[in-house]
This record gives C-alpha cells, sequence and structure tokens, in this order.
C-alpha cells in the first residue's frame, strides 16, 4: 500500500515507476482507477503504446479531490494493464487536508466571540 496527500479542490500529482520485467513486448498500455466519487484522476501519459523489454517509463497521475471533500483518508486504486499483461492493482491511501485558510478563519471566529464576550461583562458587569 501506498501513501500520499493531497489538497481538496487541488491539483496533486502522485508519481509511478512502470517497469516492464518480462521476456516481450508490452503493447497498449492503459491506466485505470477505482475512486470515491467526485474525485478526477488523470494519467500523463494517457496511455504508452509499447514498451520493450527491462524498459520503464515515469506515470504522473493527477489527483484532484472534490473542492468540499471532508479531510481524512480516502482509498484509490490504480490498475495498469496492457494488450499482453496486466499489473498487480496498486492500493493507495489518499491523505485529504483542507486549505489552511479554513484553519484561520476557525481562530478569527472564535477572537471575535471571546471579544464580544468580554465586552458583554465589561458592560453588563458589578460596578
Amino acid at each position: 500500500m501506498y501513501n500520499t496527500t493531497a489538497k481538496a479542490g487541488q491539483d496533486n500529482t502522485f508519481s509511478v515507476k512502470v517497469t516492464n520485467t518480462g521476456t516481450a513486448a508490452i503493447e497498449n498500455i492503459t491506466f485505470s482507477s477505482d475512486k470515491p466519487d467526485g474525485w478526477e484522476i488523470t494519467p500523463k501519459p494517457e496511455k504508452i503504446d509499447i514498451m520493450e523489454t527491462s524498459s520503464e517509463q515515469a506515470v504522473d497521475f493527477n489527483i484532484k479531490p472534490p473542492p468540499k471533500t471532508v479531510a481524512g483518508d480516502y482509498m484509490i486504486t490504480l490498475t495498469i494493464s496492457g494488450k499482453q499483461a496486466s499489473a498487480d492493482r496498486m492500493e493507495i491511501r489518499v491523505t485529504v487536508e483542507t486549505p489552511t485558510i479554513w484553519g484561520w478563519v476557525g481562530v478569527i471566529i472564535i477572537l471575535i466571540v471571546v471579544v464580544g464576550l468580554i465586552a458583554i461583562f465589561m458592560r453588563f458587569g458589578r460596578r
């Protein structure tokens, strides 16, 4: 199992090295994924026409969770298959982080509430 992090609503790259360890070339290598609803997973390149024996190629997967994804861990599965062979399924745990602006918004709201409570106690408190 592999791990990566992603920010909700943003493009996030996960790189995979595809290697042909067999004794013959593999043609028409394609990529597919099982992912949560609303997620976009796009490989670059989208397919490999031919991969000779003992060769390798890097493939970047762009993982984009929806903007309103709740922070937490999600599972996606990548499958790489060709005309002559297919690889095992690759499971990836994606830890989604929310943008840091929401943390600051929360801090500002808490400060406003605290200042408001202090003002109320000062105005209506004992004199």
